[in-house]
C-alpha cells in the first residue's frame, strides 16, 4: 500500500494488474480504508467504480432530485437538505470520499448548531437517498453509516366532529373546501390522492387508489356523504377528469388561515386523514383493518393510532384483577 501526505491531504494509490487506481482523502484513515476496501473487492472480484466514474456530492444530488424529488410536495425540503451537505461536505467531493467518520463529524455540528434529532434524520434521509440513487448507477464503492436519531413519538391530531363544523362552516363560501375536508375525513385519502385520483376510479360506492405513496393500491369504501359530494361535482362539471380543479398550495394556505383564525393551530390538511383513521380505531375498528384502509406499508405506521382505541390495554390490565384465579388454567 502506500499512502502519501500532500499538502492538508491524503493520497491512496496502488496498482492491480496493470490498472492504477487512485484518490485522495482529507484524513489517512479514510486514505487507508479506502485502499484495503478497493484490494478487496478487486482481489474477490466484487464490481468496482473507477475514480472517473464515481459522481461528486453534486452530481449525486441533481441526479437524485431528478428521479426523486422534482415536483413532489417534498421537493423544497430535500433542495434545502440537499444545499445544507453541500455546503458541508464541498459540491465537488467524491461520494466515496465521505466516509462514515465524516458523516459523524456532520452530525455532531448540525448538534451544536442545536438541529433537532428530526431534522438531522431527514437530511440523513437526503444524504441516503443520494447514496441509494448512485449505488443503483454504479457511481460509488461505498456508502457510509450513519446513525440515525431517536424522535420522540409525534402527537396525532385528528378533528373532533365539533372542529370539522366549524371548519365546515367557516368554508361557507368556498364549497370545494368543504367538501375536500369531508373527503379527507372520510376516506383518509392523501392530499395528493385527493387532487389526482380521477372521477373514473370512484365507483360502485368505492375509491380505487391505484398510485399512491406507499405503492400499495387500495379500495375505500365511501360515505353516503361522499357519494352526494362525488355525483353533485361530476355533474356541476362532466368534462372535469378530477373532482377538485383547485391547487394544492391554495387549500394548504387557505386551510392555515382558518386553522389560525379558528384557534386550531396544529391543524393542517393531513389532519384530515389523522382524523379518518382515528375515527375508526376510536370506533373500534381492528388495526389491521384502518392499516389496509389507510394504505401503509407496515403495521408499524398504523400502531400509531392502537392507544386512541376505547378499550386499548383494558383487558391486559384486567388480568391483575383475577386475585384468587389460577391464570395458568
Amino acid at each position: 500500500m502506500s499512502i502519501r501526505k500532500r499538502g492538508d491531504s491524503y493520497r491512496a494509490d496502488f496498482t492491480f494488474q496493470g490498472v492504477r487506481h487512485r484518490a485522495t482523502f482529507t484524513t489517512e484513515a479514510d486514505a487507508i480504508y479506502w485502499e484495503k476496501d478497493m484490494l478487496f473487492k478487486l482481489r474477490n472480484g466484487i464490481a468496482v467504480t473507477l475514480k472517473s466514474e464515481i459522481w461528486t456530492l453534486g452530481e449525486g444530488f441533481r441526479k437524485t432530485y431528478e428521479l426523486e424529488w422534482a415536483n413532489t410536495r417534498g421537493e423544497k425540503t430535500q433542495r434545502i437538505n440537499g444545499k445544507k451537505l453541500i455546503e458541508y461536505f464541498g459540491e465537488n467531493t467524491l461520494l466515496d470520499a465521505i466516509t462514515s467518520e465524516k458523516v459523524a463529524d456532520f452530525m455532531m455540528e448540525c448538534k451544536v448548531k442545536g438541529n433537532s434529532n428530526a431534522t438531522i434524520n431527514r437530511k440523513f434521509s437526503c444524504l441516503s437517498k443520494i447514496f441509494s440513487t448512485a449505488r443503483t448507477y454504479n457511481k460509488c464503492n461505498q456508502v457510509p453509516s450513519m446513525t440515525w436519531q431517536d424522535e420522540p413519538p409525534t402527537k396525532i391530531r385528528w378533528l373532533t366532529w365539533e372542529e370539522e363544523d366549524q371548519l365546515l362552516q367557516y368554508f361557507i363560501e368556498k364549497p370545494e373546501m368543504q367538501d375536500l375536508i369531508m373527503l379527507g375525513c372520510d376516506t383518509g385519502m392523501r392530499v395528493s390522492e385527493m387532487f389526482s385520483v380521477p372521477f373514473t376510479d370512484y365507483q360502485d360506492g368505492f375509491v380505487r387508489i391505484w398510485v399512491n405513496k406507499s405503492d400499495k393500491p387500495r379500495s375505500v369504501p365511501l360515505t353516503p356523504r361522499v357519494l352526494e359530494m362525488i355525483g353533485r361535482r361530476q355533474m356541476m362539471d362532466p368534462y372535469s377528469e378530477t373532482p377538485f380543479s383547485i391547487s394544492y398550495n391554495w387549500a394548504r394556505k387557505v386551510m392555515k388561515r382558518a386553522s389560525e383564525e379558528l384557534g386550531f393551530y396544529d391543524v393542517t390538511i393531513h389532519t384530515l386523514r389523522h382524523t379518518f383513521a382515528s375515527r375508526l380505531v376510536q370506533g373500534g375498528r381492528p388495526i389491521y383493518n384502518v392499516q389496509m384502509l389507510m394504505g401503509h406499508k407496515t403495521p408499524g405506521m398504523t400502531q400509531r393510532y392502537a392507544h386512541l382505541s376505547p378499550n386499548h390495554g383494558t383487558e391486559d390490565i384486567n388480568v391483575l384483577t383475577l386475585r384468587g384465579t389460577d391464570l395458568g388454567q
